[in-house]
């Protein structure tokens, strides 16, 4: 079984996002959707920059919204404050709970019950994103083994190129470097200048 969940959730899964720059969502429903009264959503860092952030929120929002699921988010402040704004625009009464992490977690923490009919969702995204990691292509196939028990999707936006997303790099550690392209381009018109002179 665990062998089945690694091919499925792991390798297989990697080639076909690969393959397409939609939306997708990756789900292994234990029960009911209606039976699900939490939602534990984890974003990693920036992933209110991808472009597809407005999309899939939307879909989680509606769903929560249908089924009457509160939300934990377990994310940076950033992503919380686009959430939140996000959510007041689209006049969206879905509770949510924010929990502060600087990394993408990989459950809920140790003062946050889990249930076993609480639904487990991560936002991920692919390799070239502002918000991706390389933790990302094994993370599915190992949560899903963690959490056996539990209802858990796993989230890839869409995928489009964006204008600035360029000037942006990840370091070793996960953070957001910006590119020295506009300190670059300062330089040279101070070489140009002096040229002139």
């Amino acid at each position: 079984k665990n062998k089945l969940s690694d091919f499925l959730f792991g390798k297989m899964f990697e080639g076909l996002i690969s393959q397409t720059a939609q939306c997708v969502f990756l789900t292994r429903f234990a029960m009911p959707l209606n039976v699900h009264p939490a939602l534990h959503l984890f974003c990693a860092p920036f992933a209110e920059r991808e472009a597809g952030f407005s999309a899939w929120l939307t879909r989680v929002l509606r769903l929560a919204s249908q089924v009457s699921m509160s939300i934990t988010l377990y994310a940076s402040e950033e992503t919380h404050r686009e959430m939140q704004e996000f959510m007041a625009a689209t006049r969206s009464s879905v509770a949510l709970k924010h929990i502060p992490a600087a990394a993408l977690a990989e459950g809920p923490t140790a003062d946050t019950p889990l249930h076993a009919n609480d639904m487990l969702m991560w936002v991920l995204s692919r390799k070239g994103n502002v918000s991706h990691s390389p933790a990302f292509q094994a993370l599915p196939a190992r949560m899903v083994r963690v959490f056996s028990k539990n209802s858990v999707v796993f989230v890839y936006p869409e995928t489009r190129i964006l204008e600035g997303v360029d000037d942006y790099a990840l370091a070793p550690d996960g953070t957001l470097l910006e590119r020295g392209i506009t300190l670059l381009k300062g330089a040279k018109g101070i070489f140009q200048k002096n040229q002139n002179r």
